[in-house]
């Protein structure tokens, strides 16, 4: 008998084996923010009685700044992962294949990304006859288009965040931010983190060291979103970074607020993947995530500082 193996039998076959400019950060300091801000808003005072009429509600706008990413009350996810895992479950044989087959999806979107059709012809033969048989199993498709039930690799990896974010930190090889970028952006920034999937692992809680594991996720999501978007959303001005800022701040919020994870779950990953720790009976964030968390709160108040105050001409006296 015949030992070739069938690619309508082969999900049990090791998924790894089907795989054969960095945005500079702002530094500023504290007492530069605090000392920038207090005679830039001197100066708008001053002008704002004689000016007032010529720039109408606008200045008064500009004034009160709140980032567009904090007006938002309601953060709605794009898709349910508990759906998606649905969908995954009813269409599968058993659970063995189930699973091996999760593994080599969260695998390619991982290292590949969500074009399907680009994954398929970059894979050998019998890789690209068991992908695509995967792909019409499960319905995947390139883009969501604004589809809340559609099944994409991206959202797949969301669906199971824990391998997902394991995955990133033991195996992967070929992330969209390459791990030397994310280094040189912050040293020992933590791998783990490297997935818009481990937004659904940071608990829903007003405590600060979720405060700090959502600050350091974002460094990476908005570096994620600049890697992908370099050629079609530069970001060159202050409105486009306003808005880039935003999407990547809605997104993690979302999926923080609507978690599928429980809550001891959270917990328990968070530790044994060492970025938070207990001291003197408080749970704080571990080095890494605080660094990170620091990088990306002074990214922001920068942001601010260019938001405020972008657009106007006061005259060469203002500034």
């Amino acid at each position: 008998m015949s030992t070739q193996k069938d690619p309508e039998t082969a999900a049990s076959t090791s998924s790894s084996d089907c795989l054969a400019e960095s945005r500079p950060e702002q530094s500023v300091t504290d007492q530069e923010i605090n000392e920038e801000y207090t005679r830039v808003l001197k100066n708008q005072l001053q002008i704002a009685t004689e000016y007032y009429n010529s720039f109408g509600g606008a200045l008064g706008e500009m004034m009160r700044y709140i980032p567009r990413y904090l007006q938002k009350e309601n953060y709605e996810q794009e898709f349910d992962p508990k759906f998606i895992l649905f969908c995954i479950a009813t269409q599968s044989p058993n659970k063995s294949d189930m699973n091996r087959n999760i593994g080599m999806l969260v695998m390619l979107g991982i290292e590949k990304g969500n074009n399907l059709d680009k994954i398929a012809v970059k894979l050998s033969p019998y890789y690209q006859c068991l992908f695509l048989r995967l792909k019409r199993m499960y319905n995947l498709v390139p883009k969501a288009n604004n589809s809340k039930r559609a099944v994409t690799l991206s959202r797949i990896c969301e669906s199971v965040p824990i391998l997902t974010c394991l995955y990133l930190k033991n195996k992967a090889k070929n992330p969209v931010v390459p791990f030397e970028l994310m280094e040189s952006i912050c040293k020992n920034y933590p791998r783990v983190m490297m997935t818009s999937a481990f937004a659904y692992l940071i608990p829903n809680k007003e405590d600060e060291f979720c405060q700090f594991l959502k600050k350091a996720h974002l460094l990476h999501r908005y570096q994620f979103f600049a890697t992908i978007s370099r050629q079609s959303h530069p970001c060159s001005s202050v409105d486009d970074e306003d808005k880039f800022i935003s999407k990547v701040y809605v997104g993690t919020q979302a999926a923080i607020n609507r978690s599928h994870i429980k809550y001891d779950i959270q917990m328990k990953f968070l530790i044994e993947n060492d970025l938070i720790l207990e001291v003197e009976n408080k749970i704080t964030a571990t080095e890494g995530v605080l660094e990170a968390a620091k990088l990306w709160d002074k990214k922001i108040r920068q942001h601010e500082i260019n938001q405020r105050y972008d657009g106007y001409e006061y005259g060469e006296d203002f500034m």
